[in-house]
């Protein structure tokens, strides 16, 4: 329930495993409004934590969705997913400085402040849900439109076309030139993403 997601940063699980459950669009709006409370719960501890000058701290949240088998999804759960992944704020987790071995015209090295953010979901499994072109191009626009929101996505098994696919490529290229920006000189952060069409 929405509810669980967006209560104490303490008994909220990491990982939640709901294949093969018969769960439909109304399902993946429940646990986007979660995914969206939680989001504007960690706003507030961080608006907190701000006036202390340090970073706010999260602690557990969910961030591995399984919903494969699920083939009431459709299209419109995964617009659903879509629509919490693209609006929810992503929070900081760390910074550090990243020096720029050219320097600037002077010969001096230039010093660069980065945040990395935390994503939205780490993975999200919507195998085998029945989604097509239009769920996939939602699922893009959120990638795109929110970049660093989800690591890891699993379409296999799903009726996807050649539209969708050219969706969700576009919106990987524009996202990969931003985590390059974003995650640059970290190891361990790559997006992964698993198409399959029928």
């Amino acid at each position: 329930k929405d509810d669980t997601l967006q209560s104490s940063y303490c008994i909220c699980p990491r990982i939640l495993r709901m294949d093969s459950c018969c769960l439909g669009p109304t399902a993946c709006r429940s646990i986007g409004k979660g995914l969206l409370n939680r989001s504007k719960q960690i706003s507030a501890a961080a608006a907190a934590a701000s006036t202390r000058k340090n970073m706010p701290f999260i602690g557990k949240q969910l961030s591995i969705l399984h919903l494969s088998g699920n083939e009431h999804i459709g299209d419109a759960g995964a617009a659903a997913m879509a629509a919490a992944l693209r609006t929810a704020i992503l929070h900081p987790r760390s910074t550090y400085d990243d020096n720029n071995p050219y320097g600037g015209d002077d010969g001096s090295t230039i010093k660069k402040t980065t945040t990395l953010l935390f994503p939205v979901l780490e993975h999200l499994n919507l195998s085998a849900c029945n989604v097509g072109d239009a769920g996939v191009e939602a699922l893009a626009l959120a990638i795109r439109d929110n970049k660093g929101c989800l690591l890891g996505l699993d379409l296999s098994g799903n009726k996807i076309g050649d539209d969708g696919v050219m969706a969700l490529a576009e919106a990987l290229i524009d996202a990969s030139v931003s985590s390059k920006h974003n995650n640059k000189g970290k190891k361990g952060d790559k997006n992964d993403t698993t198409t399959g069409a029928e």
